[in-house]
């Protein structure tokens, strides 16, 4: 017999059987001991879940509180830039000042008519180029006008005008090839001259020195403008000897000289006036 003929034949039982079953239940649940426990279990159930939601509002917070020291440390982070920005343009602006009373010092102690003038281009592809400064016709610059410029102290020169404009003018410096200055040697007063060379470690090489003078000239002796038939005033100061060279077969030595103005570094310089004058 199947079980659906076994329900059809013994209805009344299943139906008892259900009733008893129920009411057993009932009375298991209403017991106080199966209530303490269930109570237990909810309270773990309870428990366990507070416990997850506390993680997951604790993790949010954290989250939160990350993000807002990372927003913290960023304008820190900017705050302490632009502090050092700042000090980079007080340094700055505190160098810039004292080159502008380097400058103003040896223009009011100058000893003849010039006119100051600032660099505002140069090939920087070469250091032997021409120098373009910011004093033209209109400012009193003439062609050959001689040009200097103090550096460490000291007064040096840096070349000549050779062309001039309205508002700017150019500037061949002592180191361009082409560049011929009248000059002696301080020290053993033998005259010479001084010829840019555009190459080498130096870029001036003082020429036509005789043969005879080398026993008189030692490293390191100073190079001055001679002013003989020259644009130049004498005296100024044109670099340093570094050394002797010469030929059996000619009559002259050559000397490099190192001159005492680094044109790299050249911001201002000063145009000599023409006639020269002293003040």
């Amino acid at each position: 017999m199947d079980i659906r003929g076994f329900l059809k034949l013994h209805t009344t039982l299943v139906v008892f059987v259900i009733i008893v079953s129920v009411s057993s239940v009932s009375l298991l649940f209403s017991s106080s001991s199966f209530a303490g426990q269930g109570s237990s279990l909810l309270g773990v159930l309870q428990s366990g879940v507070s416990s997850v939601g506390r993680f997951f509002t604790e993790t949010v917070d954290s989250v939160r509180q990350l993000g807002q020291l990372r927003e913290d440390y960023d304008a820190l982070l900017e705050r302490v830039r632009s502090a050092e920005v700042l000090e980079q343009d007080i340094e700055s602006l505190r160098r810039e000042n004292e080159r502008l009373r380097n400058v103003l010092d040896f223009s009011e102690s100058f000893r003849y008519e010039h006119i100051p003038a600032r660099i505002v281009g140069r090939d920087p592809q070469s250091l032997f180029a021409t120098i373009t400064i910011n004093r033209g016709s209109q400012h009193g610059i003439q062609r050959d006008s001689p040009v200097v410029a103090v550096q460490e102290g000291l007064e040096s020169l840096v070349g000549r005008v050779v062309e001039v404009g309205a508002f700017s003018s150019r500037v061949q410096p002592v180191t361009q090839p082409g560049s011929f200055v009248s000059a002696m040697i301080s020290e053993s007063r033998h005259q010479g001259l001084a010829a840019g060379t555009g190459s080498g470690v130096y870029g001036v090489e003082l020429r036509h020195i005789p043969q005879s003078a080398a026993d008189d000239i030692v490293h390191g002796a100073t190079v001055v403008t001679s002013g003989l038939q020259s644009l130049y005033p004498q005296g100024i100061l044109i670099g340093r000897v570094q050394g002797i060279q010469s030929h059996p077969f000619e009559p002259t030595l050559q000397l490099p000289v190192r001159p005492f103005v680094d044109l790299s570094r050249l911001e201002y310089l000063f145009v000599i006036q023409p006639e020269g004058s002293q003040i």
